[in-house]
């Protein structure tokens, strides 16, 4: 934990690191809540925005390095690509295998239609963390500790309309992982 600490020294700038801590700390409380294992929702919490501000043409160059498949949207914004890039980094660089932390960092962004609770946690945490002040945020935070599937619904809900309403591109994966949602019910 604390040599990803010091990777977010030297990689993000000081609000993104005040955001990952406040992600860190509300996805701390739901991990408690709804009894996940703590250890690896702080690894995901930590890693999720270590590649945010690494600029584009980089993060190009480290996917095309680490072979993290691209699509043409990406390609086009690889901001994108900071969670896909973020996973692989954790993989190489500290040798770590859980692929469940993993695929909450790598689709943190988007959801993803397989996110066990982890997932479900970190993109939660990253759109009504502490830090998140929006209309509606308080309601999604009480949600989140009531319910975590319904949080998780909800606000990969208020991903795609906003996506939609401020025309923006709208991720294959967000689309993915909400029709999953929807044959659930």
């Amino acid at each position: 934990m604390t040599e990803i600490i010091r990777w977010l020294d030297f990689m993000v700038i000081p609000e993104r690191k005040r955001h990952i801590f406040c992600v860190r700390d509300f996805a701390l409380l739901l991990s408690y809540i709804h009894g996940v294992d703590s250890f690896r929702v702080e690894i995901a919490a930590l890693s999720h925005d270590l590649f945010r501000d690494v600029p584009p043409d980089r993060l190009l160059r480290l996917s095309k390095l680490w072979n993290v498949p691209m699509s043409d949207v990406e390609i086009k914004h690889p901001i994108l690509l900071h969670g896909r890039v973020a996973a692989e980094f954790l993989r190489r660089r500290f040798s770590f295998e859980d692929s469940e932390v993993l695929m909450a960092v790598a689709y943190h962004t988007s959801g993803h239609p397989d996110f066990d609770r982890i997932g479900k946690i970190l993109t939660v945490s990253d759109t009504v963390g502490y830090d998140r002040d929006f209309s509606g945020v308080e309601d999604l935070r009480d949600l989140a500790m009531k319910d975590l599937e319904e949080a998780y619904r909800a606000v990969l809900k208020n991903r795609i309309i906003y996506a939609v309403s401020t025309d923006r591109y709208l991720l294959e994966m967000s689309v993915s992982a909400w029709n999953r949602l929807v044959e659930r019910r």
